[in-house]
């Protein structure tokens, strides 16, 4: 085994899974009791990939949104979401991506395409392509949880 001041940063954390686990979970449950959110949705993003998993947090993501009208989001509510959803029969339940994530890119769309006219079902069906975009570079379902992340990064500076 190398010397610990030898090895990068993914080579401590290989030794640390591979031959220490259990000071791997009391690190983790440590951090843990510092920032529960933080910490919850890095393994959960580990774990399932990365998305919007709360209304918490979409509707941070949301504050950082103005339409090309000067409105801010949310331009509709979540429960306004799932019922547009349901009246159009659009599926959101298992797939790829969650609820939040496809509620969060359809207003995020909204908000900058005139031609969507803040429309729900528009704009929801324009995320719904985004996310199952097979030309994607990376995971597209993915899509929402990267904007939202950029934009909470340049708006919470």
């Amino acid at each position: 085994m190398q010397h610990q001041h030898m090895m990068n940063f993914e080579q401590k954390v290989e030794q640390l899974i591979r031959h220490y686990p259990d000071k791997l979970k009391h690190a983790l449950k440590g951090k843990h009791s510092e920032d529960p959110m933080e910490l919850e949705m890095f393994v959960d993003n580990a774990l399932y990939g990365e998305h919007i998993r709360t209304l918490e947090l979409m509707n941070k993501g949301l504050s950082t949104i103005t339409a090309y009208t000067g409105k801010k989001a949310p331009f509709w509510s979540h429960e306004q979401f799932l019922e547009v959803c349901r009246t159009h029969n659009i599926p959101y339940e298992n797939k790829p991506y969650t609820e939040y994530d496809l509620d969060f890119l359809a207003q995020y769309y909204g908000a900058d395409f005139k031609a969507f006219k803040l429309d729900p079902a528009t704009c929801i069906l324009a995320a719904i392509d985004i996310l199952t975009d097979h030309d994607a570079i990376g995971d597209p379902s993915e899509k929402a949880f990267k904007v939202l992340e950029h934009r909470l990064e340049h708006f919470y500076k």
